[in-house]
């Protein structure tokens, strides 16, 4: 698998490339961090014009420091997820 560039500055495109077998599954990961700025206690962050590629997918989302956090992924899930659950 190929990768470039090997150092990634913001606003710049990945390319990522190879071979594989017909019908063989390829896996990637890929991750990133986004501060948000509080305001009264507060804060909102939205991401637009990713592109996810058809199959399976894994969302995770980790905060820290954080009494209760809300998000929502559309449209893999059209859901909402709040915690603390229940």
């Amino acid at each position: 698998m190929n990768v470039t560039p090997d150092v990634v500055l913001q606003g710049e495109k990945v390319r990522v490339w190879g071979k594989a077998s017909p019908n063989e599954d390829v896996w990637l990961n890929a991750s990133f961090e986004l501060s948000m700025p509080v305001s009264e206690g507060r804060y909102c962050g939205e991401l637009k014009g990713i592109g996810i590629p058809e199959g399976e997918k894994t969302i995770s989302v980790t905060a820290e420091n954080v009494k209760n956090i809300r998000f929502s992924v559309y449209p893999v899930f059209w859901q909402t997820i709040e915690y603390p659950l229940g």
